[in-house]
């Protein structure tokens, strides 16, 4: 049997991902299930995933909060194509980030963890924003 990370090369035997940390992908579709109830009871955010297929949203949000967490890359569509003329602005932004924070803390993800993929988001905001400011992503995890 292979060493855990010996396909990819990249990780020493001792050395375990933030996704396996947590539980794996199974972990990370609790909290995408919490992450996007939270955002369609969301009057501001809802309107946003009208006509969208969330099944298909969700297994895209796994598959992004899984490579986050596993320190690999993300092979989806851009954030900048995946969001282009959704008209996503800086306080739905944060809404989005906050439900994620509060879904991983209701998920029993460790804060450390939690603090993590937030700062992994910071640079994808100017991808999904056209008019980013810098966000108050201390706020996402209160």
């Amino acid at each position: 049997m292979a060493a855990k990370g010996a396909d990819r090369g990249t990780r020493e035997d001792s050395v375990t991902s933030l996704l396996d940390s947590i539980g794996g992908k199974e972990a990370v579709k609790v909290v995408v299930d919490r992450f996007y109830q939270a955002v369609w009871d969301d009057a501001i955010l809802a309107e946003y995933f009208v006509d969208s297929d969330r099944e298909r949203l969700k297994a895209h949000q796994t598959a992004f909060v899984s490579a986050a967490l596993d320190e690999a890359p993300y092979l989806g569509r851009s954030m900048r194509a995946a969001h282009a003329g959704a008209g996503i602005d800086s306080e739905s932004y944060d809404r989005m980030v906050g439900h994620l924070a509060h879904a991983m803390a209701d998920s029993a993800i460790p804060t450390p963890v939690i603090e993590s993929v937030v700062r992994r988001l910071s640079p994808l905001r100017s991808e999904i924003l056209q008019d980013a400011e810098p966000a108050a992503y201390a706020e996402a995890l209160a």
